[in-house]
């Protein structure tokens, strides 16, 4: 996949979106943050599409603090975090971060950890 994608000349933002979708499958987190500084390096602005697809490989590492740190960008960025909240959730839950999940569902928490 990897080499597939290295051949692609100019990836528009559907293409940087699949890429960071096909990593979330297999929980490649930090392939997916690569691809997000990749798509800032090609001058494309991440979308709630590319945060959320980011934050659902966390979640499927159990990568909690990951999928936090992108929610914050996420927020600061002033997109809506509606599915990628979720996410967040679930990456916490994985974790163990029950303190975190709570706050995520019931509060609007400082997402500094």
């Amino acid at each position: 996949a990897v080499r597939l994608w290295q051949r692609i000349p100019a990836p528009d933002l559907i293409a940087w979106n699949a890429a960071i979708a096909a990593c979330a499958e297999g929980g490649a987190w930090l392939l997916t943050r690569s691809l997000l500084r990749g798509l800032r390096g090609a001058r494309w602005l991440a979308n709630r599409i590319s945060y959320t697809g980011a934050i659902n490989a966390c979640a499927n590492a159990a990568f909690w603090p990951g999928a936090l740190g992108l929610l914050e960008e996420l927020l600061q960025s002033g997109l809506r975090a509606d599915t990628a909240l979720n996410s967040a959730i679930v990456a916490c839950e994985r974790g163990r971060a029950w303190k975190w999940a709570l706050e995520l569902v019931f509060g609007s928490p400082s997402l500094d950890c």
